[in-house]
This record gives structure tokens, sequence and C-alpha cells, in this order.
């Protein structure tokens, strides 16, 4: 009998240093989205027909920007722009038109402008159209042949939107113009022996405290076999200089084979999706998609060691995020939205 209640309290131990590693965190308006932090006390709020300004200390809305009319359909919560100098939200109506909703950052007041131009989120502007590629380019000699456009013009904020990847036998060059109009190749070295075709494109996540950015290939696929994991990442300067590179090793949801009748019509890959975050050095990873076991869903941080073999993903998020992770100014907080709808803050520092 002491046996068994030693071992009913060892387990309770056990599960409750589980699930401390996960982030404590509060809850804010239903049906709200995190759009940005204003400050390190204000949060806008984004739902269906209304931007709000929500501070933490009052634990409320304490002013509407600006509140739809009947003639609108939504905001789209998953279509907005900020940067220090232009505030752009997606608006779409009900006769099928769709207009910007323009926020002055500094009164924060909002005004409905008609038509609407897909933008990058670096600085707001209007992407380009990219023009067509050559197929081949040269670099120190040898010829890279056209893989994939970069990513949505916003690898780095100089680029124009004319921004190439090209994939050969030893790696990577990305091609991109930067704020001169001048082309540039960026030879991002070897692919740490993995097979090319399992990336998508290689992607860009920017560090604001630290000014770098972290260019990673991304990937769809989640099985060993496809050899995509671990990945080789690089820590870019804003001249696009190369600082260094890294491994980014695989996590839980990296599996022998997919369950076939998880995955949605699309395909298996199609269904298996990831992010990489970077926050004042910190690296993070956001992975969903159906195709993806449950309790591999989530957000994790890497607990990065010199030996890759002891470098691990420390799970902080216990569920499914349903939205972009929104860093606070003091690096402490993260806003986004749960699985079950819920907008949330949860603590970093804790």
């Amino acid at each position: 009998m002491k046996s068994m209640k030693k071992f009913q309290v060892a387990l309770l131990i056990f599960f409750i240093a589980t699930k401390a590693q996960a982030l404590t965190h509060e809850g804010l308006p239903d049906k709200s989205t995190p759009a940005m932090w204003i400050d390190e006390k204000n949060l806008l709020l984004i739902s269906d027909h209304e931007i709000s300004q929500y501070n933490l200390e009052q634990k409320s809305v304490v002013k509407v920007l600006y509140r739809a009319d009947k003639n609108l359909l939504s905001l789209n919560s998953s279509s907005f722009c900020f940067t220090p100098n232009r505030w752009m939200i997606r608006a779409d109506k009900l006769d099928g038109t769709i207009s910007t909703l323009e926020i002055d950052p500094k009164n924060l007041t909002a005004k409905l402008e008609n038509g609407f131009d897909n933008f990058n989120t670096f600085d707001c502007k209007a992407s380009p159209t990219l023009a067509s590629p050559p197929p081949t380019i040269s670099h120190n000699n040898k010829t890279y042949s056209f893989f994939r456009f970069a990513p949505r013009a916003q690898l780095v904020k100089e680029t124009d939107g004319e921004t190439f990847l090209y994939g050969g036998s030893d790696g990577f060059v990305v091609s991109a113009k930067n704020s001169k109009g001048v082309d540039k190749k960026i030879f991002l070295g070897g692919a740490n022996g993995q097979n090319i075709e399992s990336f998508d494109f290689i992607n860009s996540a920017f560090d604001k405290a630290r000014d770098f950015y972290l260019w990673y290939p991304h990937t769809s696929h989640f099985e060993k076999e496809q050899g995509a994991w671990p990945l080789r990442a690089w820590w870019v300067a804003r001249d696009l200089t190369i600082a260094s590179d890294l491994i980014i090793p695989a996590g839980p949801w990296v599996i022998e084979k997919y369950d076939c009748t998880k995955c949605p019509e699309c395909g298996c890959e199609c269904g298996s999706q990831m992010r990489l975050y970077v926050n004042d050095g910190r690296i993070f990873i956001k992975i969903w998609g159906e195709s993806v076991d449950k309790e591999n869903r989530g957000f994790y941080e890497l607990i990065h060691a010199t030996d890759l073999e002891k470098s691990f993903w420390k799970k902080l998020i216990l569920e499914d995020v349903k939205s972009e992770i929104l860093f606070s100014p003091d690096n402490c907080r993260i806003a986004y939205v749960s699985e079950k709808n819920e907008a949330k803050i949860s603590n970093l520092c804790n």
C-alpha cells in the first residue's frame, strides 16, 4: 500500500513538472485576433467588424478605432500589414469588392480606402509582379538552375520583389535586387546533404531585437525518409552577408510514415506546415496541419546545444495555434489565437 502511494505521489509530481513546461496565459476578448502590439501595455485586436485597442492593465477595450457598417462583409484578420509608419488591413465588402482600412499609427484613427493591393509585410508596399526568371544563372563559375520564387518578396526588406531561388548539387543561390536595384547573388552553401526537392522555398524570419534575418528552407515534408530534416539555416545581416549558419534539428513532428487516413484531400504534405520565428536570438517553431498528430502540433522553442544530438525542442504551447505569433516589445510575451479560436497572451519569461 505504501509503495502504491509513493508511486501515485511520484506520478503526480511528474505530471505537474511536465505541465509546468507550458506557458501560463491570460484570455482576450472573444472572437478577436491579435494584430500587433501597440506598446507593452496595449494590443491592436481585429474582429470581423471591428478594430480596437485593448489595454492589458485594465483588461478591457479602451478605444474602438473602426466599426464596420452594414456594407462590409468582414475585416480580414489574415491579411494585414504593420510598420512604424503605416498600418493596413484588408476589408471585404458584401458587393464583392475589396477595400483597404488605413490606420494612422500616431493618433490611432482609421479610414476605409477603395481598392486593395497585395503587399509585403516588411514595408506595406504593393508587391510588384515578379518578372520571369532566367532558367539558369552562373555563380563562381558554376551553373545553378531556377528552383523556386523566393517567398512573397519578403526575404529581406531591401529587395524590390524580384527575388529568385536557384539550386545546384552543392546548395542554394538566392538572386535578389537590393534597395538600389543592384543584383546580388548570395550563396547559401551546402544543403546539409538533403534532397533540395523536398524544400518548398527559402523562407525568412526577422529578429527585430538583433536586426538579423534567419533564412531557412521551408518544407512540408515531415517523413524521415523524405530527407528534409535536420534543416540548415543561415543568419543573414541587413547588407545580405551571411553571418553564420546553424543546423535546425527535427522535432517530434518528423515521423517514420504518415497516417494517410488523417491527411487532407490535397495530400499529406499539404497538411504538414511549419514556420520559424526568431526573437532576441531565441528560435521558435510553429507546427500545424491535419497530417500532423495532434499531440505534436503547437509552438516550441529550440534549446540549442553545440552538439546537435543534445539540442531539443521544448514545447511551450500544448495546442494547435490558429494565428501568427506576435512578440511583445519587451520580448517576454506572445499573443496568438488558440485551437479553440480563443485569443490569448502567454508569458515567455516565467
